[in-house]
């Protein structure tokens, strides 16, 4: 049987909306790596900086920074991980680039900054394809099958 994975695509054009959908993307990675290793945390661990997951992330944070309007496009940042502990890594310092900017908007004040966050415009582009670790947590559990019909 072969199951083709289209890479899923997300986007954001809030902060709030960027914070939920960069926990989002980390909530597959997790999940998917659990699928290669369920109930071995150590094993998972040391699967992360191997692990093929593809992940592009595509910020522009213009409007939320206050900059001119006339900033150039160019000015958007893209990074891109080849593996589970990369995705990870970049998903965790875009969230922490989006906290930041908003503790620049409202330093001091979490309640109002926290309802900024719903209106604060940014532009955030996830792309995960994580094909490859699907057919390898497939293929794994497969053999287990066999091995356990045995």
């Amino acid at each position: 049987m072969t199951t083709q994975f289209a890479p899923q695509q997300w986007t954001a054009s809030t902060a709030q909306e960027g914070l939920d959908l960069v926990h989002a993307a980390t909530q597959l990675a997790h999940g998917r790596l659990l699928t290669l290793s369920p109930g071995d945390h150590l094993a998972r661990m040391k699967l992360r900086a191997t692990t093929p997951l593809t992940l592009h992330i595509t910020f522009d944070d213009t409007a939320l920074t206050g900059q001119a309007p006339e900033r150039p496009a160019a000015q958007s940042q893209a990074w891109t991980a080849r593996t589970v502990q990369e995705a990870l890594d970049l998903l965790d310092g875009t969230r922490r680039l989006i906290e930041a900017r908003m503790l620049v908007l409202s330093p001091g004040d979490a309640l109002t900054r926290h309802r900024q966050a719903r209106t604060a415009s940014l532009a955030l582009r996830i792309t995960v394809d994580d094909s490859e670790l699907v057919r390898q947590a497939t293929e794994q559990h497969a053999l287990l099958g066999e091995i356990g019909e045995l």
